[in-house]
C-alpha cells in the first residue's frame, strides 16, 4: 500500500512501464522514463547534499521535467517548494529564505532572467540546472552550478528513502494579496487521503485523460498529476501560453481527448 506521494509513481510504472504518464508541448515522458529519470536524479540530489526533510525549490516553467523534478525531490525524502515562475525577485527570495531553501531546480534561461549573486544571498547553495546548458558559469561565490546531465551515467536505482507518511512532502505559498505569503505544509498522507478520495468518488480510470491547467505552485495541480499517477492515465499539462485563451484550450481539449478538467469556474 502506497504511504508516500512517489510509491504511486513506482507501482504505475512496474504495472504499466510503457503507458505514456506526462506530455507538454509536443514531447511526453512514460511511466518507465518518469520512474528511471526521477530515481537518477533523486540519486543525484541525495550525492549534492539534500537530505530527508530538507526542502527542494522547483524554479522552472511548467514541462516534463518540472514533473520529473517533483517526483526527483519526494525520492530523495526532501519536500518540493514550487515557485511561480514569473514572481518578482522579492518574492521568490522571500519564500526560500522563508522555508530554508539550500537546493533549486531551476533551467538555465531562467537564471539569466535573474542576478545569480541573488541565489547565495537568498541562502542556496546549489543551482541544478535541468536543462543541462553550458552557458551558466560554473561557480558563484559560494554557490556551485551543477548540469543534470552530469547525472545520466547512474544507474536507475532509487536512493534509500526513509521518509513516512507524516513527513512533509510540499509546500505551496498563498498569494499573499493580504499580507505576507504564508507556507502551508501537507504531508504524505495529508495528500494521499485526497487523491485517494478523488480516485474513489469520481471512478477515474486508466484509459482517462487528463488535463494540468492551474500552474504547480496552486494546489489544485495535485488532482492533476497525483491521481493520475496513481490510476495510470496520463496528465497534459496545458502550456502557460495557451492556459488563458479560450481558443487554444478548445484545441487542446480537442486534440488531446480531455476527459478530466479541473480549474477554476472563471477558466
Amino acid at each position: 500500500m502506497a504511504y508516500l506521494l512517489s510509491h504511486l509513481l513506482s507501482t504505475t510504472a512496474a504495472r504499466v512501464p510503457g503507458k505514456t504518464a506526462v506530455t507538454c508541448a509536443g514531447r511526453a515522458l512514460s511511466y518507465g522514463q518518469l520512474e528511471d529519470e526521477s530515481n537518477r536524479l533523486a540519486g543525484l540530489l541525495r550525492r549534492e547534499g539534500v537530505q530527508p526533510g530538507d526542502r527542494v525549490g522547483i524554479y522552472l516553467n511548467k514541462s516534463v521535467e518540472t514533473v520529473l523534478g517533483i517526483f526527483a525531490i519526494l525520492k530523495a525524502g526532501a519536500a518540493y517548494v514550487p515557485l511561480d515562475p514569473m514572481a518578482p525577485a522579492q518574492r521568490l527570495g522571500l519564500i526560500l529564505r522563508d522555508c530554508a531553501v539550500r537546493h533549486l531546480l531551476t533551467t538555465s534561461a531562467k537564471v539569466k532572467a535573474l542576478t545569480p549573486g541573488l541565489f547565495s544571498q537568498w541562502g542556496v547553495e546549489l543551482v541544478l540546472l535541468m536543462d543541462g546548458s553550458p552557458e551558466t558559469p560554473a561557480e558563484d561565490g559560494p554557490m556551485r552550478w551543477r548540469l543534470h546531465r552530469d547525472a545520466d551515467a547512474e544507474t536507475g536505482a532509487a536512493p534509500e528513502n526513509p521518509a513516512i507518511e507524516s513527513d512533509l512532502a510540499y509546500i505551496l505559498y498563498t498569494s499573499g494579496s493580504t499580507g505576507v505569503p504564508k507556507g502551508v505544509m501537507i504531508s504524505h498522507r495529508n495528500a494521499l487521503a485526497f487523491i485517494d478520495w478523488v480516485s474513489e468518488c469520481f471512478d477515474v480510470r486508466e484509459d482517462d485523460q487528463f488535463s494540468n491547467h492551474a500552474p504547480f505552485h496552486f494546489d489544485l495541480s495535485i488532482l492533476d498529476l497525483f491521481v493520475s499517477v496513481k490510476i495510470g492515465a496520463t496528465v497534459h499539462l496545458v502550456p502557460e501560453m495557451a492556459a488563458f485563451f479560450p481558443a487554444s484550450l478548445i484545441q487542446f481539449i480537442e486534440s488531446n481527448r480531455i476527459s478530466v478538467w479541473y480549474s477554476v469556474p472563471s477558466v
